[in-house]
């Protein structure tokens, strides 16, 4: 069974890429709830506060991402194949864990390491979740 979809390809047979450490935590954890909205008067004691129907916020999450090649030169392939891929916003999908389908949006790359060899290359990416509740 496929493990990641990225834009409904197989992450691993596309990229050679396969979630990291903390990915499913990362991807999985609930946004956060909007403020509520509220009113205070000095007419009034206290103040009203509307917290039926609370809406969600927007949410950022970072995602670790390997990647695993035979070669450097093959590592920036996948690597460069995955980012122009994901520039304009990508779909991501865990079969194994969920049936939610995880628009995104990729706002920076907050860290880069590979390795001596130039066959494994970890990746953290920050992406842009823009409607939680869209899945």
């Amino acid at each position: 069974m496929t493990e990641l979809l990225i834009n409904n390809k197989d992450a691993f047979e596309s990229y050679r890429v396969k979630m990291g450490n903390g990915f499913v935590d990362a991807i999985d954890a609930p946004a956060d709830y909007k403020d509520y909205v509220s009113n205070e008067s000095r007419l009034e004691n206290g103040k009203r506060c509307i917290i039926k129907d609370r809406k969600i916020k927007e949410r950022e999450v970072t995602l670790p991402f390997v990647i695993i090649a035979s070669t450097r030169a093959e590592t920036n392939e996948h690597k460069n194949e995955l980012l122009n891929d994901i520039r304009d916003g990508c779909t991501i999908s865990i079969p194994i864990v969920n049936n939610y389908t995880y628009k995104l949006v990729p706002v920076s790359y907050s860290s880069y390491h590979v390795n001596m060899k130039g066959n494994l290359c970890s990746l953290k990416i920050k992406f842009l979740e823009p409607n939680p509740t869209d899945r």
